[in-house]
């Protein structure tokens, strides 16, 4: 099959529209998740002080403010 310019350049094309639209559909998806349960973003702690793991309740988290595209979750600790 002889490919033309013309076919190999509609082929990039639609291409890079379902790569940047597979990319859009992915961003959508994780700043929805993000934004219902900021927490789990967050990154995993673990503190050991004297060759002893403190459970995560005893750990807590600085303030920290999230600004996603649509919302912003702002948490001050307590």
């Amino acid at each position: 099959m002889h490919y033309t310019f013309k076919i190999i350049l509609r082929k990039l094309v639609v291409g890079v529209l379902a790569l940047a639209a597979a990319a859009a559909i992915t961003l959508f998806i994780k700043e929805n998740l993000d934004v219902k349960d900021p927490e789990t973003a967050l990154p995993s702690i673990q503190i050991t002080t004297e060759g002893v793991v403190l459970s995560p309740e005893m750990v807590f988290r600085a303030g920290y403010e999230w600004n996603f595209f649509t919302a912003t979750e702002i948490n001050t600790p307590v």
